[in-house]
Parts: C-alpha cells; sequence; structure tokens
C-alpha cells in the first residue's frame, strides 16, 4: 500500500515538474500562434482590407491582439458612417429618399444594402438591380445601357459600363475629360470654366473681357462690343474704314473721276484698286 502511494505521488510530482518547465510564453516571439491574432510583424494574413475597412494600417499589440484603430479612421461599410465611397451605411441614408435620388421614383422604402449602395427595390417604381430589366432608379442592367455612352454622359470618350448598383460606371470616361472639369481638353475644348487661354485680342477683337460659355466654347459678347476690323462699324481708335463704313470717302476725294473705294483688309486705309 505504501508503495502504491509513493508511485503515485512521484507520477503527480513529475507531471506538475514537467508542466511547469514546459510553460512559456511565446508573445512576443514574432510568430503569431495559437491562441495569438498576432505577434510583432506576423499578423497571419489579417489586413485593414481583410477586415472590412477601405484603408489603414493595422498594428500588434504587446499582448499579441490586434489594434485595429487606424483602420477605423479609414471606415467601412457598417459602421453608421457615409464614407465617400458609399451612398449610405446602414440605416443613414445621407439625408436621401426615393424622390431626391431619382425623380422618377417616389414613397418612404429606400433601403441601404450590405454594399453600402441605396437599394430602391422598396420604392414606388423602383426595380430590383439584377433582373435584367431596367426599371426606374435604375441606370442600367448588365450590357444594356439604354444607348447611353460617355458622351451623352457629359463625357468627351471613352467607354460606358454598368455598375454593380445598376448606376453607370464612368471610370472609363474620365481620361477623356468632360466640359466642366476645369481642364482644357483641346481637341474638344477652347476654354473650361474659368480656364480661358486666351483674349479677346488673340482672336482680332480690339478689345473687352473673353468668357468661356457652358459648353466650353468661347463667349465673345464681351469682346464684340470692342468691335472688330470686319464689323463694318468705324472704331475710330483703331481703323479708317471697315468693310462698307468709308466714313463717306469716295474716288472722287482722291483726285479720281468715279470708281468704287474699298476699305483694306486690315482696315487701316483705302483700297483704291476700283478708282478711275
Amino acid at each position: 500500500m505504501r508503495s502504491s502511494i509513493a508511485l503515485s505521488l512521484f507520477f503527480v510530482l513529475t507531471v506538475a515538474c514537467n508542466s511547469e518547465g514546459n510553460s512559456t510564453d511565446t508573445c512576443g516571439d514574432g510568430v503569431a500562434d495559437i491562441g495569438e491574432a498576432c505577434d510583432g510583424d506576423d499578423f497571419g494574413g489579417e489586413t485593414c482590407l481583410t477586415a472590412g475597412y477601405y484603408g489603414g494600417a493595422i498594428a500588434c499589440m504587446e499582448n499579441c491582439t490586434i489594434n485595429y484603430a487606424s483602420c477605423e479612421t479609414e471606415g467601412r461599410c457598417g459602421d453608421g458612417l457615409v464614407q465617400e465611397v458609399e451612398e449610405c451605411d446602414g440605416d443613414n441614408l445621407a439625408g436621401e429618399n426615393c424622390g431626391s435620388i431619382d425623380d422618377r421614383l417616389s414613397g418612404t422604402g429606400l433601403r441601404c444594402n450590405d454594399q453600402c449602395q441605396f437599394d430602391t427595390s422598396q420604392c414606388i417604381g423602383g426595380g430590383i438591380c439584377g433582373n435584367d430589366t431596367v426599371e426606374p432608379g435604375e441606370d442600367c442592367e448588365g450590357d444594356n445601357l439604354e444607348n447611353a455612352t460617355c458622351e451623352t454622359e457629359g463625357f468627351h470618350g471613352g467607354v460606358l459600363a454598368c455598375g454593380d448598383s445598376c448606376r453607370f460606371d464612368t471610370s472609363g470616361c474620365l481620361s477623356f475629360g468632360s466640359c466642366g472639369d476645369g481642364i482644357v481638353q483641346e481637341a474638344y475644348e477652347k476654354c473650361d470654366g474659368a480656364v480661358i487661354p486666351s483674349t479677346c485680342e488673340d482672336l482680332r477683337y480690339y478689345g473687352g473681357t473673353l468668357r468661356c460659355a457652358n459648353d466650353c466654347s468661347f463667349d465673345v459678347s464681351e469682346c464684340e462690343a470692342a468691335g472688330w476690323c470686319g464689323d463694318n462699324l468705324i472704331q475710330a481708335a483703331f481703323e479708317t474704314c471697315d468693310g462698307t463704313d468709308l466714313d463717306g470717302m469716295t474716288c472722287e476725294d482722291y483726285g479720281y473721276h468715279g470708281g468704287v473705294l474699298a476699305c483694306d483688309a486690315d482696315c487701316g486705309g483705302y483700297d483704291l484698286t476700283d478708282c478711275e
């Protein structure tokens, strides 16, 4: 009996001893072991993006748990905040309703889907994206763009596509530019907004302020008020005559017996070619 008790005690002490001897804290060894979310630079493949955030950089805490603070500043679908890449987030519809996002819709059925894009299927007149039929509230369905192009959407060229939310994807149009983007695409535009690379004088007017029209062509209305050679009006500061306006002069005034006096091409003097 004593022998059996002694043997049992020896076994317990041996196991306890071995357990204490093998007990090591592996957090901090740079390897994300089982039970650790991370360790040093080892995150086991986890990133802000894999966690559903839109950006940022995860960090590993001293206790081998992940700090997502940097990711949270970039946001994610589901945080209730509408980031730039989102139309909505959960119950946050960014103040929009069925009618405000599309005047063909009405009602209070606007919802936000799990991609943080508007779901108009519950709006009055709303459709279901993905059913191959372009319905109110949708721009397109798959390859069906309803004859729309980059040009009809205000761009100068490119390839228009249909996005996952059945709204136009204009990313293939952007490189061609559009009137109103503040950049003069010389193949299509004379100017763009406040960017006007010419003056009234460059266009052979005598003065005025050149403007840019809504279609990115020159608005010369103020230039025209200052006049130009060819408008049949003599601007005394610049011209001797202008087209049919000869300031009352005739061939006879120049010693000829008759003929037809004309104004030269630059409005700086008279053309006596047809005087006799």
